[in-house]
C-alpha cells in the first residue's frame, strides 16, 4: 500500500513513470489494484475540491495513466523488462523473483542514471538470494540468523 500510494503521490507532482516488477501476473495485478484504488479515491476527493485533474484518469489492468503523462506500469518481473523501461522502480516481493540478480543488475543498472528511486519490498524467503544480501547489507537480518525481516529498502539513483 505504502509503494503503491509513493508512486501514484509522486505520478501527480510531476510527470513521471514507475515501473512495478512483480514475482509474476498475479503479484503484478495485485499491487497494481491498489494503485488503481488510491487512484479512484483521488478522483473522488478531486471532485469534491473542485479540480478536474483526476477526471481523465485512465485506469487499465495493468497501467495508471495521469493527465500529466505519468504513468504507472506493473509488470510480471523479468531481466528485459528491467531493462526495458526507464523510470522509478519498485521490485515487489523481490525475495521470490526468478533471476533475482539479473533483475538487480538490470533495474540498478538503470536507476542508477540518474535521479530515480528504486524500491525494493518482500517479505522474507530464507537466508538465499538477493534480497537477503541487500536487507542483511542494510542490517535488516537479525543476528539470529532467522531471516530478513519483511521490511522494504529505498534507494535513490
Amino acid at each position: 500500500f505504502a509503494a503503491a500510494l509513493e508512486a501514484v503521490r509522486d505520478c501527480i507532482r510531476r510527470h513521471t513513470l514507475w515501473i512495478v516488477l512483480s514475482r509474476g501476473e498475479r503479484q503484478s495485478l495485485e499491487f497494481m489494484q491498489k494503485a488503481r484504488e488510491l487512484a479512484q479515491a483521488l478522483r473522488i476527493v478531486g471532485s469534491k475540491l473542485e479540480t478536474s485533474f483526476f477526471e481523465k484518469t485512465g485506469i487499465l489492468q495493468h497501467e495508471v495513466k495521469f493527465p500529466n503523462g505519468s504513468r504507472i506500469l506493473g509488470l510480471p518481473a523479468n531481466p528485459d523488462t528491467a531493462r526495458g523501461y526507464t523510470g522509478n522502480m519498485i521490485l515487489d516481493e523481490f525475495a521470490f523473483h526468478q533471476q533475482d540478480r539479473e533483475i538487480w543488475a538490470a533495474a540498478f543498472g538503470r536507476i542508477s542514471r540518474g535521479d530515480l528511486k528504486l524500491r525494493v519490498i518482500s517479505t522474507p524467503n530464507g537466508q538465499r538470494g538477493k534480497y537477503y544480501e541487500l536487507a542483511k547489507e542494510v542490517g535488516l537480518v537479525e543476528k539470529q540468523g532467522l531471516g530478513a525481516r519483511g521490511q522494504g529498502l529505498g534507494t535513490r539513483g
